[in-house]
């Protein structure tokens, strides 16, 4: 049994497993707490995973228009982007209902990656290895009780795509319920082929876009060991490019309440896919329970029936 005041002398290992499980705001004070606290708290391992999440870097404004608004404040937010930064190794956005500090987050992080890769040889985002982007916006109409959901577009997705530019490390790449337009997404999915093709190990697309849209792309991001990708972004063709992908361990179609319109792919295209890949295993994840299709359409489940026993 540790004696009170051996708590100071913890093993670093645990020091900095326990400090990365901390909110940044807890993490802050337990560096007060004596020098060895401080020196674990200055090291690598405590700032591996950074997620941003609302009211992060806030403050309370009053405006004259809108009363009093938590608006993102800029110096502590520059701060931690200059000294925690290059220690990054999981970066995660999560849902969020203040857009303006997600975009200003992403701008500045991004402006601080360019401004070191253009007047110096660094690039202090290369450390990052995996980067989820997690988006759900819904918009409530007066006197309609349905949700309407709300894509990211416009600013924030050429913002999400300025920083991706930047990691150039990154093996891991999630992208959830982006819900784009078909015309948005061409040249998104575009740059990322052209930037992670041949270095993404996982790569996990849920909704990206609201319509179905098949997207041949997944299947030449040629190391890819995990992919997680909607029905709704599968065809004939797309299975065929992913039989062709020799490192491929596990194929996860995902389908939720808002993959609407999927339909499934053909038996022969699925026999093809067994034909030729003996190493992937294919599994299907349904959230709610909800069987999702058309009447002119074949449920999922003769899909993922077909695929289990042609893939076991």
């Amino acid at each position: 049994m540790l004696h009170p005041r051996s708590w100071s002398n913890l093993p670093d290992v645990l020091l900095e497993e326990i400090f990365s499980t901390l909110p940044l705001k807890n993490l802050g004070r337990c560096a007060q707490v004596c020098s060895n606290w401080y020196r674990v708290f200055r090291s690598n391992y405590p700032w591996r995973h950074f997620q941003f999440r609302d009211y992060i870097f806030t403050r309370r404004k009053f405006t004259s228009h809108a009363g009093w608004q938590y608006a993102i404040d800029h110096w502590r937010l520059r701060y931690l982007i200059m000294n925690a930064a290059p220690k990054w190794r999981q970066l995660e956005i999560v849902p969020v209902t203040i857009l303006f500090n997600l975009y200003e987050f992403i701008r500045v992080l991004t402006n601080f990656s360019e401004y070191y890769e253009k007047n110096t040889e660094d690039r202090p985002l290369e450390g990052i290895r995996s980067f989820i982007f997690k988006w759900q916006l819904h918009l409530h109409e007066r006197g309609n009780q349905n949700a309407k959901m709300i894509g990211t577009g416009g600013e924030m997705l050429k913002s999400l795509s300025l920083l991706l530019s930047h990691l150039h490390g990154l093996n891991e790449l999630e992208l959830r319920e982006l819900q784009l337009e078909p015309w948005e997404c061409n040249h998104f999915v575009d740059d990322l082929l052209y930037q992670f093709d041949s270095q993404l190990t996982s790569l996990c697309l849920i909704n990206l876009t609201k319509v179905p849209r098949p997207f041949l792309q997944i299947g030449l991001f040629l190391y890819l060991e995990h992919l997680t990708v909607s029905p709704q972004h599968l065809d004939e063709s797309v299975v065929i490019l992913v039989a062709d992908l020799r490192q491929l361990k596990s194929f996860i179609i995902y389908q939720n309440e808002k993959a609407l319109g999927a339909s499934a792919v053909s038996a022969k295209a699925w026999q093809a896919f067994s034909a030729s890949n003996k190493h992937t295993r294919v599994y299907l994840i349904q959230v709610n329970h909800t069987v999702i299709y058309s009447f002119n359409q074949t449920p999922l489940f003769t899909q993922l029936s077909l695929k289990i026993q042609l893939v076991n």
